[in-house]
């Protein structure tokens, strides 16, 4: 296996280290992805790029991550940061899919939602630390919306 320079990760390690099996295929995509193409030193960006490309393809999400809230922004700016975060949550490994829906009853206790797809527990566990979920929701959700519930669901 070829040693590559602190600034690049060889694909050759980083499959033997995340390789386990399971999780739909994500690890093993990146893989195949990684092994047919030279050379076999990866640049950080490169790597991240070709990660969330085949990131979760056809996975089906078995953790969903809920939030239901009330913003301070009038709702067309709400749609507009939900479509922000549907571009910015999904770059992110092992999130499947990013929904958004707004309350059907005018009196309803929360007015939004977003559900988020994720693969498996540490997927999540992966996310709530994620620097793109963290600075997306420091810098853009939270701000706007205090009256929040979160709540993360295990599908059967």
């Amino acid at each position: 296996m070829q040693r590559c320079t602190s600034s690049f990760t060889s694909a050759g390690a980083w499959c033997e280290r995340h390789d386990r099996g399971g999780g739909c295929g994500t690890v093993q995509a990146v893989c195949a992805a990684l092994t047919a193409h030279k050379p076999p030193c990866y640049g950080v960006t490169e790597f991240h790029e070709m990660f969330t490309q085949s990131n979760t393809s056809g996975c089906e999400a078995m953790i969903r991550h809920v939030i239901v809230f009330n913003a301070e922004e009038p709702p067309e700016l709400v749609r507009a940061m939900a479509e922000e975060a549907k571009r910015v949550l999904a770059r992110i490994p092992g999130v499947t899919d990013v929904r958004f829906g707004m309350a059907i009853a005018e009196n309803a206790r929360y007015r939004y939602l977003f559900d988020i797809g994720l693969v498996d527990e540490s997927a999540l566990t992966s996310y709530q630390n994620d620097p793109i979920h963290l600075d997306f929701a420091n810098g853009r959700f939270r701000p706007i919306a205090p009256d929040r519930v979160t709540t993360d669901f295990l599908l059967q």
